[in-house]
């Protein structure tokens, strides 16, 4: 979930599950906050695309390994089709050996130079997700073409909107990985960006080896296990 304040008037919140947006209106002031995504936005989406009809292509898996407790980070090369990856919060349908397909957001950035290659977050939970992980390096998937209109960051403009606050828990940090990774944040140009990210612990968290980079970027991390005393996101949110 991607929000944004119009000016520094207060502290940040964090916690793991999702963060109501009428509490952050609450907290800021309903001019002051505003919406760029939300996983509810994008299931609906999902919904949608679910009931079109879909040209599959074969591709192979270059890499598949955990991430984190429960999470696989696989990496496909689809080819040409990177080239239809152009924004952050992105998606693709993936599915293996007959099962039913999954929806999986990308976590790698868009890629320039189209190599072809992207990175999935997967938490492998369901049918879908079980049979994706559990194809072996150098093995065969079937996707669809990318999906979605990503991040609408264009409608957050640095000029006019100086703070940024992120929240991401499990494997939700798939996409604002890329979204932070891209550059499409311009960070420096800003007076703040925050990422409130809640896992269980620390064997649950993906990416934990890349916040430091995240930071040196100008994100402010703040990192909250459930499994600990202060709980979830929301609670650190209001500290």
């Amino acid at each position: 979930m991607l929000y944004f304040l119009r000016d520094q008037a207060a502290e940040g919140p964090g916690g793991e599950g999702p963060i109501k947006f009428d509490a952050l209106q609450q907290l800021f002031g309903k001019q002051q906050v505003g919406e760029l995504a939300g996983s509810t936005r994008r299931s609906r989406h999902a919904a949608t695309v679910a009931k079109q009809e879909i040209n599959w292509t074969n591709v192979f898996v270059t890499s598949t390994k955990p991430a984190a407790e429960g999470l696989q980070l696989v990496t496909v090369d689809i080819g040409k089709l990177a080239g239809d990856y152009t924004k952050p919060g992105q998606f693709i349908q993936v599915k293996a050996n007959d099962s039913k397909p999954g929806f999986f957001a990308i976590a790698s950035p868009p890629d320039p130079n189209n190599q072809g290659l992207i990175e999935l977050l997967i938490k492998r939970q369901g049918d879908a997700a079980e049979a994706v992980c559990s194809v072996a390096e150098g093995g065969n998937v079937d996707v669809s073409p990318v999906m979605g209109k990503g991040f609408p960051i264009d409608k957050a403009p640095h000029e006019t909107i100086k703070e940024l606050l992120i929240f991401a828990t499990g494997s939700g940090i798939s996409p604002i990985r890329s979204l932070i990774e891209s550059g499409a944040l311009e960070v420096e140009k800003r007076h703040a960006v925050r990422l409130y990210y809640g896992t269980k612990n620390e064997s649950s968290t993906a990416f934990k080896h890349l916040i430091p980079e995240w930071q040196d970027m100008g994100v402010t991390v703040k990192h909250v296990y459930s499994d600990d005393d202060r709980g979830y996101v929301q609670q650190a949110f209001k500290e």
